[in-house]
C-alpha cells in the first residue's frame, strides 16, 4: 500500500517536472517579445545542455505505480522537451557533427588570469590582458586580439569579454579587452582613438615583445562590433589583419527600412554614440568601401536587437565592391549575445571558426 502511494506521488512529481521542462523548451521555438525576455530564449537555445541531460535521465527512470496515463503523458512531454532542447544543436550541426555534448552539458569555459593595463591615465581608460600560460604559449603567436565589448555604447565593461578572452588565451593567442569610454559622456571618435592608445601601450611593454609587432585582429560584440568597423575605416593601424563583427550595428542610418526592425531603440543608441557628428560618420554601411581588411560577421537569424537584414545588406554591398575575402556566418536560431555561453551550440561554432581564421 505504501509502495503504491509512493509510486503515484512519484508519477505526479515526474509529470510536474516534465511539464516545466517542456514549457521551458518551447522557448527554443517561440521568442518571447521584449529585449529583457531575450535572455530566456538565449538560455534555452544556448545553455540548455544540463536540462537536456536531466530530461534524458528522466526518460530512462522506470515507471512506479500503476498510473499508466500519468507515466505516458510525462514521457511524451519529456521526450518533446529533449528534442526541442536539442534542436539548436541540430540547426547548426545537423546529425553528424563534431559538436561537443560534454562541454555543452557541463557548461564550463576556461578562466584565464588577467592583468590590468592603464591605457589613458587622465580618463582612467584601462584594458584587461588575458595571460597565456607558459605551458600553452606558442613559440611566437601569429597574431593577437583586441576585444571590444557590447552594451549599446552606453554600458558594459571589459570583463564582459572574459569568456572569449580566456578561450583565446587557452589556445595560446594573446588577447586584450578594452574598457573604452562610454557614451554619452564620451562620444565618437574617442572610442576609436582609444584602440590606437592601447596598441601603443602593448608595443611599449617588453612583456608583449614576442607578439606586439605581429598583426592584430579586432573582435567586437554588438556596439563593440560597430566601433571595430569604425576603426577599420578611419585610417587604421597597418597591422590590422581583419575585423570580427559579432552582431554589430552596421546600418546606423537605417538606409534600408528592414534594418530598423528591432525590439531595442537602436536610433537612441546611435545618437548617444555619435555625439555631434553626422550619422553617416559612424555608419559602417556608408563607409563600407573604406574598409580594406576582411570583415568576418557572425549573426543569429533570430537576433532580437540587431536585425539580421543589417548583416545581409552590409555583406551584399561589400561583395558588390569586390571585397571577396569577407565572410558572413548566419547562425540558425541564434539570438543576440549567442556567445554567452561559449559552450553552447552557437558558441562552439564561433570558437571553431575563430581558430580556423587565425590558423
Amino acid at each position: 500500500m505504501h509502495q503504491n502511494k509512493f509510486g503515484i506521488l512519484f508519477q505526479w512529481i515526474r509529470l510536474l517536472l516534465s511539464s516545466l521542462i517542456f514549457f521551458y523548451s518551447l522557448l527554443v521555438l517561440y521568442c518571447l517579445p521584449g529585449v529583457n525576455n531575450m535572455l530566456y530564449n538565449l538560455s534555452a537555445r544556448e545553455d540548455g545542455g544540463g536540462l537536456f541531460l536531466f530530461g534524458f535521465i528522466l526518460l530512462l527512470i522506470p515507471k512506479f505505480g500503476t498510473r499508466w496515463k500519468l507515466y505516458t503523458l510525462s514521457q511524451v512531454l519529456t521526450f518533446l522537451a529533449v528534442v526541442l532542447l536539442w534542436l539548436p544543436v541540430y540547426r547548426i550541426y545537423g546529425f553528424n557533427s563534431g559538436f561537443n555534448y560534454v562541454e555543452w552539458i557541463k557548461s564550463t569555459s576556461p578562466n584565464a588570469s588577467t592583468d590590468e593595463l592603464q591605457v589613458v591615465a587622465y580618463r582612467d581608460v584601462k584594458a584587461l590582458y588575458y595571460k597565456v600560460e607558459p605551458e600553452s604559449l606558442k613559440p611566437s603567436p601569429s597574431c593577437f586580439f583586441i576585444l571590444l565589448h557590447g552594451g549599446g555604447f552606453t554600458s558594459g565593461n571589459a570583463s564582459h569579454m572574459n569568456t572569449i578572452g580566456s578561450f583565446l588565451a587557452s589556445n595560446g593567442i594573446p588577447a586584450f579587452s578594452l574598457d573604452y569610454s562610454l557614451a554619452p559622456k564620451r562620444t565618437f571618435p574617442i572610442q576609436v582613438q582609444e584602440i590606437d592608445s592601447l596598441l601603443k601601450v602593448i608595443r611599449k611593454n617588453d612583456l608583449f615583445s614576442n607578439f606586439s609587432s605581429k598583426p592584430f585582429i579586432l573582435l567586437g560584440a554588438s556596439a563593440g562590433g560597430t566601433i571595430a568597423l569604425n576603426y577599420a575605416h578611419l585610417k587604421p593601424d597597418p597591422a590590422l589583419k581583419m575585423v570580427l563583427n559579432l552582431y554589430g550595428i552596421t546600418d546606423t542610418g537605417f538606409i534600408y527600412p528592414e534594418s530598423s526592425r528591432s525590439q531595442a531603440n537602436l536610433q537612441e543608441m546611435a545618437d548617444a554614440y555619435r555625439g555631434g557628428v553626422s550619422i553617416d560618420a559612424i555608419s559602417p554601411l556608408r563607409n563600407a568601401s573604406r574598409i580594406h581588411v576582411p570583415i568576418i560577421t557572425f549573426m543569429g537569424n533570430s537576433d532580437a536587437i540587431v536585425p539580421i537584414e543589417q548583416a545581409v545588406f552590409f555583406h551584399e554591398k561589400r561583395h558588390k565592391m569586390k571585397f571577396y575575402n569577407d565572410r558572413l556566418f548566419i547562425l540558425p536560431g541564434a539570438t543576440h549575445l549567442f556567445d554567452h555561453p561559449l559552450t553552447g551550440p552557437s558558441g562552439q561554432f564561433l570558437k571553431k571558426n575563430i581558430l580556423d581564421l587565425v590558423n
